[in-house]
């Protein structure tokens, strides 16, 4: 999850036309998105690597360039070139997964040859000293050939279980991440067309089912929020099951309830994403719970400081619970962003 869309959001201002708070999801310079997201040590690692070849094959080529394979220049002069490409033009642009690749891959090549200069070549006769040992008797070699099967016996078994442990992580953990979300998008994707058909019931039961495969994907909560609230919305026409067949709740405040459940266990998959507070602080105040509406319009304005529409509806809160003086200084902190805007 990128960290640059929450930072941002700290500074920014609403767009004056509209009134939205634009969200950029990456930093328009890999090192500064590189600090942003890993801090202070993540940025200089970054830095440093570039660094660490460019200093590299600056000493080769200005202090050693008369030493070693002829061919060994030129090709370390273009992987150089290369990278020094990729740096300018990740000081101002986006970085892809593509474009990552493809420099590890050149990173990966400028260690790899190496092997093209003939000063780190292997000696020739290693050879011979492993063929010059001394043979021992053969008693004592039978002694060490029947103890040197043992220990390969148990150090073979000892592999195999490391092998096989790490075999079965990687398996659970590929198929937790790699293939439950896969399963769950699916899911969703069912749970689309059933609602567009009109089964909501069926529409539910394929997003609870995304949300068992895969609980840390906000949307799934929130989309499952937005059902409910289809059912708040449609009482004459649209039954919920669950609420509909208990009796210690009124229909419609278990269907608000409902609702508010699923838009906070979305906050807490997604504590850092404003629209996941406002929309649980919205189901929150319709249900009359000013002081849980009161916690999420507070969280969703320390995220976005600067938009006045949030500042706006956690004052409405404030009145309602008889904070009069915070409300005041929220609308003053608002009008004192829109100024002499229409807005």
């Amino acid at each position: 999850m990128t960290l640059v869309r929450y930072t941002y959001l700290l500074e920014a201002e609403p767009d004056k036309p509209n009134d939205r708070v634009l969200e950029p999801d990456h930093a328009h310079n890999f090192f500064i998105h590189q600090t942003v997201e890993q801090g202070i040590f993540g940025g200089f690692a970054s830095l440093a690597l570039f660094a660490s070849v460019f200093g590299i094959v600056g000493h080769r080529l200005l202090f050693k360039r008369t030493e070693g394979n002829p061919l060994y220049r030129p090709l370390l002069f273009g992987l150089m070139a290369t990278v020094l490409g990729r740096f300018l033009e990740m000081m101002v642009g986006v970085a892809r997964i593509s474009d990552l690749t493809v420099l590890w891959v050149i990173f990966g090549l400028l260690a790899a040859s190496i092997s093209f200069d003939g000063r780190h070549q292997e000696k020739a006769d290693s050879n011979e000293i492993q063929s010059s040992k001394r043979k021992e008797p053969r008693g004592r070699r039978r002694v060490t050939s029947s103890s040197a099967a043992r220990t390969f016996s148990a150090g073979l078994i000892v592999r195999l279980a490391i092998v096989a442990w790490l075999a079965g992580g990687i398996g659970v953990v590929t198929w937790q991440k790699g293939i439950n979300p896969v399963r769950a998008s699916v899911a969703e994707g069912r749970a689309l067309k059933y609602c567009q058909e009109g089964d909501l019931e069926s529409s539910l039961s394929e997003l609870d089912r995304a949300i068992k495969w895969a609980p840390g994907v906000p949307d799934y909560h929130r989309n499952r929020a937005q059902l409910f609230f289809h059912y708040q919305l449609n009482p004459e026409t649209l039954t919920e099951p669950g609420c509909s067949q208990q009796s210690e709740l009124t229909y419609l405040v278990c269907i608000g309830i409902q609702v508010l459940e699923s838009n906070l266990e979305s906050t807490r998959q997604q504590p850092f994403n404003f629209k996941t507070w406002i929309e649980a602080g919205n189901s929150a105040h319709s249900l009359e719970l000013n002081s849980s509406a009161l916690e999420s319009y507070t969280n969703a304005v320390n995220l976005v400081p600067y938009a006045w529409n949030l500042r706006a509806d956690l004052a409405e809160v404030q009145i309602d619970s008889g904070l009069y003086n915070e409300a005041l200084n929220e609308l003053d902190f608002s009008l004192g962003i829109t100024g002499d805007t229409p807005s």
